[in-house]
């Protein structure tokens, strides 16, 4: 329950965080702290329209793909915080079904006959193809340093002094935030503000959706971006504090992880499409190094 309690602290926190440090950077005031909030419900207050060419596939696929996310957010624990769904396997669980939400939106996004539509689920789904690979990688270097296919026993376990575990640590880490950056549709894969239609990627899927489908994919947004940013956190510093000075850390973590975010979307511009790519395959040539590491401290515990 408490890690439950730390990813929706941090799902409703981080919005504002990256919002906030970003108009910093960009010397200005910036959007009220919790408008991302008071969007949501003004979205609930509307009604939705749908295409006249769109099936009953576009009406559940909002419904699903926040289905899925609270799905795989019970799946994350926080540090020795077990998750509330907890077993053997429960990666490659978490993985796909987070997996699912986004097959439903990419088939609301070609069921609408639009034409942003379509080209948006092309590009959603080429990503995820390679994104996919990275992911796994990462984990089972996790999983065969450890010992354990399970998230909470995974990071429970996971650190020590040693310098290979240090340097495993940041490589997976890294991995993981570059993942997250493509994940949640962030510069320089993707660009929430973009509306220039040869570079829109996610925004182009949910252009058929308004009043409360658009707040449910709000808020599974922001849930998938607690779960990387959670992910993240786990993998570079375990805990071992009180509660409530595990707490500030935490808070204090999340800050850092909207500061790299804010950093990266305020001093790097987007990619062209034909460079997202290698981008996204970095990170499984960063996930290879990680596993060479992960070997390394199989095969010499003692350095």
């Amino acid at each position: 329950m408490v890690a439950l309690i730390f990813i929706l602290f941090c799902a409703v926190l981080l919005p504002g965080m990256t919002v906030k440090i970003r108009s910093f950077f960009a010397g200005r005031k910036g959007r009220n702290f919790f408008q991302h909030v008071s969007d949501m419900i003004l979205d609930f207050k509307k009604g939705s329209v749908y295409s006249s060419t769109s099936s009953y596939v576009t009406k559940i696929a909002t419904s699903v793909d926040i289905a899925s996310a609270i799905i795989a957010m019970l799946c994350v624990p926080v540090g020795a915080h077990e998750s509330l769904i907890s077993f053997q396997g429960d990666i490659i669980f978490m993985l796909y079904i987070m997996s699912l939400g986004k097959v439903l939106m990419i088939f609301a996004a070609m069921d609408s006959s639009s034409a942003f539509g379509g080209m948006g689920a092309s590009r959603e789904a080429f990503y995820n193809i390679l994104c996919e690979p990275a992911f796994m990688i990462l984990m089972a270097t996790l999983c065969m340093v450890t010992g354990t296919w399970s998230f909470s026993q995974l990071f429970a376990t996971f650190g020590g002094e040693s310098v290979n575990l240090l340097v495993l640590s940041i490589l997976v880490g890294y991995g993981i935030f570059k993942l997250a950056l493509t994940e949640t549709c962030r510069v320089p894969v993707d660009d929430p503000k973009t509306h220039l239609e040869l570079t829109m990627i996610h925004e182009a899927q949910i252009l058929e959706f308004s009043g409360p489908d658009m707040a449910l994919i709000k808020i599974s947004t922001w849930i998938k971006s607690a779960i990387w940013c959670i992910l993240c956190i786990n993998t570079l510093v375990p805990y071992d504090l009180p509660i409530y000075k595990e707490f500030l850390f935490l808070l204090s973590a999340m800050a850092i992880f909207a500061l790299s975010v804010s950093f990266v979307e305020t001093f790097k511009a987007r990619s062209s499409l034909v460079r997202n790519p290698l981008y996204i395959l970095s990170i499984s040539a960063i996930a290879l190094l990680a596993l060479t590491v992960g070997f390394v401290i199989l095969l010499s515990p003692t350095i």
